[in-house]
């Protein structure tokens, strides 16, 4: 008698072959790359933004305190002015990136009409360090850095044609009664650097009135 032999399907062991492992690694790397550059993508942008806000808020401010104090020049409600430099009526070293303003009170102290060494205020660019320095009786305050220009332009009056030229002459910085100020800040830590640019226009009041 002969027995049977049962037959069976062999059954396939299970998995992946080689190449549809390498077929799932290379899709996989690909999507994880693109991944990547996205995301570095937007971080590189994300800090060029905040880059840039620093930059701009922060000469922004940096600007304010100078118009502010620029303003004041020549304040001296209790006399007449004594001459600062080569100019008077608390206007003096007037060039194209340096500028020295007085008045009475700058320093926080009681009005004597009188201009001490402490109430006079130096706005000059060092061009070395890419900053901006406010000096007062020999102090030097850092204002704003990464600063690529400072330029200041001298107005007779709110109309006129800027005054050519680097420093002012004594006969012209009598007359001045406007000043341009423009600050290019360089947004720092950022993947791309960019010049951002600010300015003011300030009336010198207190010149104005001492002249009436």
């Amino acid at each position: 008698m002969r027995m049977r032999r049962s037959k069976h399907p062999r059954s396939r062991a299970g998995g992946f072959t080689l190449v549809e492992l390498l077929v799932t690694m290379g899709i996989s790397f690909v999507l994880g790359s693109a991944g990547f550059l996205f995301f570095r993508s937007q971080l590189r942008s994300l800090t060029d933004q905040s880059s840039g806000l620093d930059a701009v808020e922060g000469a922004r401010a940096a600007l304010d305190f100078m118009a502010n104090e620029i303003r004041m020049a020549g304040a001296n409600p209790a006399g007449t002015w004594p001459q600062t430099g080569t100019c008077g009526a608390g206007l003096s070293s007037a060039q194209t990136s340096q500028l020295t303003i007085s008045w009475d009170g700058a320093n926080g102290s009681p009005i004597d009409g009188t201009i001490d060494s402490n109430e006079s205020i130096t706005y000059r660019y060092d061009s070395a360090n890419n900053r901006i320095w406010r000096t007062v009786n020999g102090v030097d305050t850092l204002l704003i850095r990464n600063a690529t220009s400072l330029t200041l332009q001298y107005f007779k009056d709110a109309t006129a044609a800027a005054m050519s030229g680097g420093e002012v002459t004594s006969a012209d910085c009598n007359g001045v009664t406007n000043i341009q100020v423009t600050v290019q800040v360089q947004t720092a830590r950022a993947t791309t650097l960019t010049n951002v640019n600010l300015g003011a226009r300030i009336a010198l009041r207190n010149r104005v009135l001492a002249k009436l």
